[in-house]
C-alpha cells in the first residue's frame, strides 16, 4: 500500500525540521568556539594588566613610604580602572563557565541560551575593558589634560557607537 501525497509531504517536513535543528545546534557550537577564543583574550589580557600596573611600582629607596605599591594608587580614575579591570576578569571567566556547560549539551534550545548569556557576558566585559583603558590611558595622562580627556572620551563613545552598528547591523 503506497502512502498519499500528504503523508509524503509531512514525513519530508519533519526531515527538513531535523535537519535545519542539525544545522542550527552545529551553528550554535561554532559561535560557542568563537566566543571562547574572543573571552580566552579577554582574560588574558585583563589578568596581565592586574599585575602590569599604569605608572608602575614605586622602588624601594625612593621618598614614598611604601615600595612596591603602584605608583598612582591614590589616584581615584586608577581605582576605577582597577575596579573595571576585575568586574572584566570576572564576566569572563563566568562567560568561559557558561560556554562551558553549553558545550555538554546536544539540545539546541539549551545551547542556545548558554550562547545568548555568554554573548551577553562577552559584551558586558568588552565594555567594561574598553572603559578601563579609558582610565587607565587618563590616569597615565593626566598631565596632559587635553590629551587625556580626548583619549576618554573617544573610549567611552566607542561604547554606545559599536553598539548602534551592531544593531543596525544585525537582522531586521
Amino acid at each position: 500500500m503506497s502512502r498519499s501525497r500528504d503523508e509524503r509531504k509531512i514525513t519530508i517536513r519533519k526531515e527538513n525540521r531535523k535537519a535545519a535543528k542539525k544545522e542550527a545546534l552545529v551553528m550554535l557550537k561554532k559561535t560557542s568556539d568563537t566566543n571562547m577564543i574572543v573571552v580566552a583574550l579577554i582574560v588574558t589580557v585583563t589578568f596581565a594588566t592586574g599585575f602590569t600596573m599604569p605608572g608602575g611600582y614605586n622602588q624601594s629607596g625612593t621618598t614614598n613610604p611604601v615600595p612596591r605599591m603602584t605608583v598612582l594608587s591614590r589616584r581615584s580614575v586608577f581605582q576605577a580602572f582597577m575596579i573595571l579591570d576585575v568586574i572584566t576578569l570576572l564576566l569572563s571567566c563566568v562567560a568561559i563557565f557558561f560556554n562551558f556547560w553549553g558545550t555538554l549539551f546536544d539540545d539546541r534550545r539549551i545551547v542556545q541560551k548558554f550562547v545568548i548569556v555568554t554573548i551577553f557576558l562577552v559584551t558586558a566585559a568588552i565594555g567594561a575593558m574598553m572603559i578601563a583603558f579609558s582610565s587607565a590611558t587618563y590616569v597615565v595622562l593626566e598631565k596632559s589634560s587635553a590629551l587625556a580627556i580626548a583619549t576618554c572620551l573617544v573610549g567611552v563613545v566607542s561604547i554606545p557607537i559599536s553598539f548602534v552598528l551592531c544593531f543596525r547591523l544585525g537582522p531586521r
